[in-house]
């Protein structure tokens, strides 16, 4: 088996390096030895760790990386500190000098902004140095991963643990977003996430420690230590000394030292910030210190302990916390030990969990290979077939400056990396913006059914319908003897209503409370009704039960853009990005009862969709002005495409694209042709009937 990157640089660190001798450092339950060697420009702190000591889930290890111009005036290269427990049991020893005076020279008055900006403290675990960024200058964090990478770490061995904005700016120019820790999308990812963070320090005593280095105790923890002070009285005095205790160079213990946004280096999970400092903290100390002076011995620690395991578990906010299968438990731990929005994107923070980056490629930069994709580890022939296929596509001159690759993973229970649908965004050296494909899979590999979706999808564009522009590929990676077809299609600008940031429709965007603009919402109804007479046009339909038309569900997208008139940004157009369903009415009989029979069908759920649409927006419009928006973008719509249908009506009704006889293709393009033009005709009545539906809804509601 291969040699992980951290071991493989350790054993050449200690068979390379110039061994400068050994370092002591104390901490509150511990005494830990480095060894230090010198390659180079650059220093190495090596801890010695009996493996054998630590169960193999525990064996992260705790990376500090400086460069030596912050630690002693004239020096080059990096530091690398590499031991086990906290970050602070190797900066706290190495700032105050109790590694000796010859590694940090820093005075006194700059060692609080040193270790805040200029150290970079990374977690090893699987072989994987995961950096943190806290509030270490990026650029700093960025040359640290460059060094990891001379050291020998790949692409896949060094990752950034936070969703900075500076890391995904930096992982996204270089086509790497897949670099950065990913958002979780299920509860199965939290439970992983959760399970990843647990680690125990010097002691005894478990932690989930999260991202920003807070150290959590749940109630299980502490019920388990005050068991555990029956028959190890002195691994839990320990315990109590590193939560209790003051450390070498602090000035406050750990559970009254701030870490992070008011936060503690060790943190007791479920309690209230009252009910820990006003009766679990003190009460801690107290035992410590009795303890300590001997007016307490190993049977009255024990007994105190289960009395506070008690006190922990009445104090709970939540009865659930007191089970760590349970769902919410593992959703507020997740919380703790992720910071998930830190970002500020609360909006969109479902959405970038199911966006997940996938290893993609770099690109050669030698004269006359720019366009040569260099495949990261653990890209599939998926995503990189699809690479080849940009740089055919690139004209003269042109060069891609990055890709990045995402699957848009649509169920929650969906493995990364096996899903149908993909995102590819790329940037080249001749578009200021970046371009966005959608790359989706077939679900069928029915012989001949990628030719009829892309036939579909032509028709209809051709009469008018906004729908992407598709074109249909080959995947060889889809297993089995016949290639799996899938197409890539522009991605559609702009949001599904759902994901609409509410203040587009306020009048005072920057103010949440001020009222939504009637202008606004009247426009988005118009284009609703547009995407509506798109949906009955191409006679979308999908089986039931219940069969649906596939309206109003997530699949319009709703792009705003500046209007120069009234000043702000309003709904200019609408784009349906899918085309599953079209042609899809069971009926092709061209008769006055089924044509009927569709109105009903397809008028009924507009209505319902229409109905909803107004409760969320009613007071800015009645329904009936939303109602009759709505209708103006259908009737609209429909005379545009029964006008371009007229246009070309010799090439649409003798259209023949050789599909095979099962899809019944031309019997269902001659309904559906015969049927706009009915609608087209039938305006005035399927108004009034759409009114009434609409009436209807809230009636019966």
């Amino acid at each position: 088996m291969a040699l992980q990157a951290c071991d493989r640089m350790v054993g050449r660190v200690r068979r390379q390096g110039r061994r400068l001798g050994e370092v002591h450092a104390e901490s509150t339950a511990e005494s830990r030895v480095f060894d230090v060697f010198a390659l180079g420009d650059d220093l190495f702190l090596i801890q010695r760790v009996d493996a054998g000591d630590t169960p193999a889930h525990e064996r992260r290890r705790s990376m500090v990386l400086i460069e030596q111009r912050d630690l002693r005036i004239g020096k080059r290269g990096w530091l690398c500190a590499l031991g086990t427990g906290y970050f602070g049991s190797i900066l706290t020893p190495l700032f105050t000098g109790a590694l000796g005076p010859d590694l940090c020279r820093v005075p006194k008055a700059r060692r609080s902004a040193v270790l805040t900006r200029r150290v970079v403290l990374a977690n090893v675990s699987d072989g994987v140095a995961e950096l943190l960024q806290r509030e270490t200058d990026f650029a700093l964090v960025a040359r640290a991963a460059d060094w990891l990478a001379a050291q020998g770490f790949g692409l896949n061995e060094v990752v950034f643990g936070e969703r900075t904005p500076q890391a995904l700016a930096y992982t996204e120019r270089r086509g790497q977003l897949w670099r950065v820790r990913p958002r979780v999308y299920t509860l199965a990812e939290m439970r992983e996430a959760v399970a990843r963070a647990r680690l125990r320090i010097d002691t005894a005593a478990h932690y989930y420690v999260s991202i920003r280095g807070v150290h959590w105790v749940t109630v299980q923890e502490f019920s388990r230590l005050a068991e555990l002070a029956r028959t190890e009285p002195a691994k839990i005095l320990a315990c109590l000394r590193e939560w209790a205790a003051m450390a070498p160079g602090e000035n406050a213990n750990a559970m009254r030292r701030e870490k992070t946004h008011g936060l503690h280096a060790v943190e007791f999970f479920g309690l209230t910030h009252e009910d820990k400092l006003g009766l679990l903290i003190p009460a801690v100390e107290r035992l410590l210190e009795g303890m300590t002076l001997g007016r307490m011995n190993a049977e009255d620690m024990a007994d105190t302990l289960a009395g506070l395991a008690l006190l922990y578990r009445r104090l709970l906010v939540d009865p659930a916390y007191a089970d760590l299968g349970e769902e919410a438990t593992v959703r507020a731990l997740y919380a703790c030990v992720a910071d998930d929005d830190q970002d500020g994107s609360g909006l969109r923070v479902d959405f970038d969990a199911r966006r997940v980056a996938l290893p993609g490629a770099s690109f050669d930069g030698a004269a006359g290979a720019e366009n040569r994709p260099i495949p990261h580890i653990g890209a599939d022939r998926r995503t990189i077939e699809v690479i080849h296929y940009l740089v055919s596509r690139l004209s003269l001159n042109e060069r891609l400056e990055y890709v990045n690759v995402y699957e848009l993973r649509s169920t929650k229970d969906l493995t990364t990396a096996t899903g149908l649908t993909r995102e590819i965004v790329f940037k080249t050296n001749r578009t200021p913006i970046p371009v966005s494909y959608i790359q989706k899979r077939l679900g069928s590999v029915r012989a001949g059914y990628a030719d009829y979706l892309l036939t579909r999808a032509n028709v209809f564009r051709a009469l008018g319908a906004d729908y992407p522009a598709f074109q249909l590929l080959t995947d060889a990676s889809g297993g089995g003897r016949r290639a799996a077809p899938f197409f890539l299609r522009t991605r559609s600008p702009g949001d599904p209503l759902a994901a609409i940031p509410p203040a587009l429709f306020l009048s005072n965007p920057e103010n949440p409370a001020s009222p939504e603009v009637p202008d606004v919402i009247v426009a988005l109804a118009r284009l609703y009704g547009s995407a509506a007479a798109q949906n009955l046009a191409a006679k979308k339909h999908i089986a039931g039960p219940p069969a649906t038309a596939r309206f109003g569900a997530g699949k319009e997208i709703f792009e705003f853009a500046y209007d120069p008139f009234l000043h702000r940004q309003m709904p200019a157009h609408v784009q349906v990005c899918s085309i599953r369903g079209t042609m899809g009415w069971p009926n092709l009989a061209q008769d006055e009862t089924n044509l009927h029979d569709s109105y009903r069908f397809y008028l009924r759920q507009y209505a319902a969709v229409l109905g909803d649409y107004w409760l969320a927006h009613q007071d800015a419009c009645t329904l009936n002005e939303c109602a009759a928006a709505f209708f103006d973008g259908f009737e609209r719509k429909i005379e545009a495409m029964h006008w371009n249908y007229l246009q070309g009506k010799a090439h649409f009704d003798t259209f023949d694209p050789g599909l095979r006889d099962c899809f019944a293709f031309r019997p269902k393009l001659d309904f559906a042709l015969w049927a706009l033009e009915a609608a087209a005709k039938d305006l005035p009545a399927l108004r009034e009937r759409f009114m009434d539906y609409v009436r209807d809804v809230f009636v019966k509601a």
